[in-house]
């Protein structure tokens, strides 16, 4: 994270500079190894060209057009920060209206950043602009070949702005919606051929009489021939499962089990391809019939969706599917199927395997932490006395009591509080804080009240980890950590 240095800064905006390229990237060395929240001040750079005014820099990251001067504070965000110069025309004044902007945008609708230029800017001015902005976009990460015409590709997860493996970056088609164009969203810029492009691809051969005017741009990809030659397997993985309960697990009949599922845009050796309209498909059986689900994806790199499943249910199958030209019944899997049945530990059903020992697991942890913010305030629920009981720890995650019920809740309880928020206890953990006894620690042994004093030990409880959190910088990696700090 940082801002590049300078090295996009070239072209026409360097002719007649006072600086060479060299004493540009030194002035701008300073400016790297940066975080987002960090403010520095612009190098005290002017540059010149015959017949044009140096006006400032423009951040790739700004989306306003602003423009600093040199000497300036600018404050990182997220990301990498291209400075471009802004130069204009001798006698111009200096207008924000004198400007007009580029938008760019990638495939999936991210913004990669911005560029200033002047409304009176010619054609080959405008190529500088495109051209500046893709270098200094790669500055940071080194030398790469920006030959739109080689069947060559970087992959996308190191380096994520205009290119995707298994597709060449071509250019950009307008997508702002003018006269012509489609607008962003609905602009699908992931084209089969090279001839599918050029007819789309943005023309800048002459500007508008008026001048430009402020542009939105997407990156226009073609199908690389590799992908052509190999096809299109895996287009996308699902990982990630987490599972849920809505209501309370008692037996095998009551209680549905929600699955979220997170769905990832793969860049593997055969390429990837975007989808048009992807979605995710959950495919169960109850009572001898077929029931379809569907989640409409967002179109990006990663997306999740979400299932809620009848617990009476089998049968369980995943599968990322393309709905363009097809519905959620005929459509082809675009992953390979992940498929979940509703086996009990004792009947060889797994996390991995078993939506039922999924949803069991998930549900705990969760249970268990807003059961925490319950109890620093007096108050309990049955959602946890009776929602996570007999059922739910020894049927449907196969693990013994250390103790009584009611005892080892607590345990489970002081655990997930002193773990990374949003964790999710796995069974190994779990079994080894229902194993727990404690020498040192007055944990309650019925569920906590304020008729049993239980919500005053619970909550000194919760203070004696908060200062152990505290002193070791955050929350504990392991239960055992967890243990040895309630010991303490």
């Amino acid at each position: 994270m940082g801002a590049t240095s300078g090295a996009g800064i070239t072209g026409s905006a360097l002719e007649g500079k006072t600086f060479d390229e060299a004493g540009l990237r030194q002035a701008f060395s300073p400016l790297t190894g940066l975080k987002a929240g960090d403010t520095v001040t612009l190098p005290a750079i002017q540059l010149y060209r015959s017949g044009y005014v140096f006006k400032g820099w423009h951040p790739s990251s700004d989306t306003e057009g602003n423009i600093y001067q040199p000497e300036s504070s600018f404050t990182m965000p997220e990301g990498n920060v291209a400075f471009g110069a802004v130069m204009l025309k001798e006698g111009g004044a200096a207008d924000p209206s004198e400007f007009a902007s580029l938008s760019f945008y990638d495939w999936d609708e991210t913004l990669l950043g911005t560029a200033v230029f002047a409304k009176e800017a010619s054609p080959s001015e405008v190529q500088d602009v495109l051209d500046t902005f893709l270098k200094t976009k790669y500055s940071s990460y080194g030398a790469i070949d920006l030959d739109s015409r080689a069947d060559t590709w970087v992959d996308n997860e190191a380096h994520p702005l205009t290119y995707k493996k298994g597709y060449n970056f071509k250019g950009w088609v307008q997508v702002d919606g003018g006269e012509g164009t489609e607008s962003l969203a609905d602009a699908f810029t992931a084209y089969e051929t090279a001839a599918d492009f050029a007819a789309d691809r943005w023309d800048y051969s002459a500007a508008p009489a008026k001048g430009w005017g402020n542009i939105v741009l997407k990156a226009g990809y073609v199908e690389s021939e590799l992908l052509a030659e190999t096809g299109t397997a895996a287009y996308y993985t699902i990982t990630n499962y987490e599972g849920n309960v809505y209501g309370n697990s008692l037996n095998a009949n009551t209680g549905n089990i929600s699955v979220t599922l997170t769905v990832k845009r793969e860049n593997n050796e055969f390429g990837v391809k975007r989808l048009k309209n992807p979605a995710l498909r959950g495919i169960y059986t109850i009572q001898g019939a077929q029931v379809y689900m569907q989640s409409n994806l967002k179109n990006t790199d990663i997306a999740q969706a979400e299932f809620v499943i009848p617990k009476a249910a089998s049968n369980v199958v995943f599968a990322a599917v393309e709905l363009d030209g097809s519905d959620i019944f005929t459509a082809g899997d675009a992953t390979n199927p992940k498929p979940f049945n509703d086996n009990v530990p004792s009947a060889g059903g797994t996390v991995e395997n078993s939506y039922v020992v999924l949803g069991a697991l998930g549900s705990v942890s969760k249970r268990a932490a807003e059961q925490n913010e319950r109890i620093k305030t007096d108050k309990t629920s049955t959602e946890w006395t009776v929602g996570i009981a007999n059922y739910v720890i020894n049927t449907e995650l196969g693990l013994p009591w250390g103790s009584t019920a009611a005892a080892d809740r607590n345990k489970i309880l002081l655990a997930v509080y002193g773990m990374k928020e949003g964790t999710v206890l796995s069974q190994l953990q779990l079994r080894e804080v229902l194993d727990w006894h404690f020498v040192n620690a007055d944990v309650p042994t019925a569920n906590p009240t304020a008729a049993n004093g239980g919500f005053v030990k619970m909550q000194a409880l919760y203070l004696k980890l908060d200062q152990a959190m505290a002193a070791n910088g955050g929350p504990f990696d392991s239960v055992a950590a967890v243990k040895s700090a309630l010991e303490t």
